[in-house]
């Protein structure tokens, strides 16, 4: 909840409808958050949770592993997707207009920047809830505050509503990497989860591509353009 408040704060001191595009954004980006990590991660808490508690370290290892992979081949491409489609859509979903649709747009652009951290996180942090540990989970995110506001002062005035939410991006991406290292040391056996990452950037590029071919070619750019 802090990190609303050093937010909005920040957002305050911009022009008029910087408050509006985060919180827009940040709603965006929570639609594939919820969908697919907040899913995700709830339903695998009990298996986790059992696995640990019978001491299975393989399994629970080999659990984590095959969530983290899923969640990363299905975020990736979400986010490029929904980046370079973001203006007509906010266009068309929000009614706005071109002005205010260019600010909504990107201040989603730098929300879906932390995309794969957010829903890693939906599977790292319940990882030490399984194991009955909420120390590292609370730590990461202290880390994540302290790092979100350093730069969300570093960047609100020369990016402006985009600079804050590029700000939270790096905030929870930098809380993922310490929870991920920090569970390797338990279980290494996650590390393995990077062979997944060439097949999720292909899969990353080929939507921004269709998306972009969507944007350019189809009649949404019509109805943007009269927005």
């Amino acid at each position: 909840q802090l990190m609303f408040v050093v937010q909005d704060n920040l957002g305050s001191r911009l022009p008029s409808g910087a408050i509006t595009a985060l919180t827009y954004g940040w709603l965006i980006m929570q639609f594939p958050e919820t969908l697919v990590g907040t899913a995700l991660g709830t339903a695998m808490l009990p298996t986790l949770s059992e696995f640990s508690a019978r001491g299975d370290a393989a399994s629970f290892a080999r659990g984590v592993e095959r969530g983290l992979r899923v969640l990363l081949a299905l975020s990736l491409p979400a986010a490029t997707l929904l980046a370079v489609a973001a203006r007509p859509l906010v266009s068309i979903a929000f009614g706005f207009d071109a002005a205010d649709s260019a600010l909504v747009a990107a201040a989603t652009q730098g929300f879906l920047l932390g995309l794969v951290g957010h829903v890693w996180l939906e599977i790292l942090a319940r990882a030490f809830f399984a194991q009955q540990n909420a120390r590292p989970p609370l730590a990461a995110r202290l880390a994540n505050l302290l790092v979100f506001a350093a730069a969300g002062i570093v960047l609100y005035r020369p990016m402006g509503a985009m600079g804050i939410a590029v700000a939270n991006s790096i905030g929870f991406t930098l809380e993922a990497g310490i929870l991920f290292v920090l569970l390797a040391r338990i279980a290494p056996e996650i590390q393995r989860v990077w062979s997944t990452l060439p097949r999720a950037a292909a899969g990353a590029m080929l939507g921004a591509g269709l998306a972009y071919a969507g944007v350019a070619w189809l009649p949404i750019g019509a109805v943007v353009s009269t927005a």
